[in-house]
């Protein structure tokens, strides 16, 4: 008897814990069900060698149109032998739309009448999923003022993109965000764009922009990966003078009250980071002040003059040495400003220039020694002794 007499067999692709049977995406999988109008067998009796296997997933089923590869189907009812399953796994990073699996008219019933062909209904393999091709900010050094381009650039098109619910801003050591990531935009959904404004009075010398994994989809709804950009510095805290000193070469002080200095005194200004070295300057031609730090005893009506530029005392560029030319006046006041203004003003590496003016408190140089030819009794104590 024919079996069509008793119904063409059917066949079916169900996609696992899926609502859209004609869409395979990455991790997913499918099972194949063929459902015969009649028993069938799968292997040859043992106890009987003349019985052909009428049905064998291997020859029987055509996976030419198919992304994929399908495992041994076997039937759900070892008695009955009508319907009979197999996985279907499609091949990863594939997109192709038209796929079919065919039962080819190879196999027969179980007394060997021919069976007839069937193909599933169309279904696209979809498993390519979404990358990174770049994530990058136009500037990774950012000072006062500053902002940059985020870019994030992906190999397709994706969909469920939000900057603010999938890009992660990374917290300074106070607990505030490094800066500001305003919504990224896209006019074709694959190439996104947003500014960062970096926090104010802010130091992080690193900081990473993250993109969180599967927390968006490409089109087809694939999950896409994680990504992070390159190191980026926030350096928006203009830079301070944190201390100055006076030292004689042996002794260094920074307490001015109620001292007198040895004429023969050197300067030595700190600031909290690293500075620019060019910006670093002083009055070294005449009296007539200029630099970025000068010191002066007539309110700035004219400087100190130095016998050179400012010397960094150390690798950090921080700290540095100002030499006059000559010895300090006896029993003189002095002051020190270091400017924020005029060029070249002094500014820290990334740029950022003081926020105000420095002006130091006072300082007074020692009286004449007693063998000076000056009339006049000075006494002192210590060695830095105030008459």
């Amino acid at each position: 008897i024919d079996p069509i007499e008793h119904g063409a067999p059917t066949i079916t692709l169900d996609v696992y814990n899926s609502g859209n049977d004609s869409l395979l995406l990455w991790g997913q999988y499918a099972t194949l069900t063929v459902n015969f109008q009649e028993p069938v067998t799968s292997a040859i009796n043992p106890d009987n060698a003349t019985s052909a296997t009428s049905f064998s997933s291997a020859p029987d089923i055509n996976l030419d149109n198919a992304t994929g590869t399908l495992a041994t189907m076997s039937p759900i009812d070892n008695d009955n032998k009508t319907i009979w399953t197999g996985r279907f796994t499609p091949t990863t990073d594939r997109e192709v739309d038209n796929n079919t699996i065919t039962l080819a008219a190879s196999w027969t019933d179980q007394v060997g009448n021919p069976g007839t062909s069937v193909t599933t209904s169309n279904f696209e393999v979809e498993t390519l999923r979404p990358t990174v091709s770049s994530f990058t900010l136009s500037d990774t050094a950012l000072k006062a003022g500053d902002n940059a381009t985020v870019t994030l650039d992906f190999s397709e098109a994706v969909a469920s993109f939000s900057s603010d619910a999938d890009i992660t801003v990374p917290n300074l050591d106070n607990g505030t965000t490094s800066g500001t990531l305003a919504a990224m935009t896209s006019s074709d959904n694959k190439i996104w764009a947003g500014i960062f404004t970096p926090t104010a009075n802010a130091e992080d010398a690193s900081n990473t922009l993250s993109l969180t994994a599967n927390s968006y989809k490409d089109l087809a709804g694939n999950d896409g990966p994680s990504e992070t950009t390159e190191n980026y510095v926030v350096d928006t805290k203009a830079p301070s003078v944190s201390s100055l000193q006076l030292t004689d070469g042996v002794t260094t002080l920074s307490t001015f009250t109620d001292r007198c200095f040895p004429v023969t005194s050197n300067i030595i200004v700190t600031f909290s980071e690293a500075m620019v070295t060019s910006h670093i300057t002083t009055s070294t031609s005449d009296t007539h002040c200029a630099g970025s730090i000068q010191v002066s005893s007539d309110n700035f009506s004219s400087c100190v003059r130095m016998s050179t530029e400012p010397t960094a005392s150390d690798n950090t560029n921080r700290t540095f040495t100002l030499n006059p030319n000559d010895n300090l006046s006896y029993y003189t006041t002095y002051k020190v400003i270091v400017t924020r203004e005029g060029y070249p003003a002094a500014k820290d590496v990334l740029g950022n220039n003081m926020s105000s003016q420095y002006d130091s408190s006072v300082f007074k140089t020692s009286s004449y020694p007693s063998s000076s030819p000056i009339s006049g009794v000075f006494v002192g104590v210590g060695q830095y002794g105030k008459e």
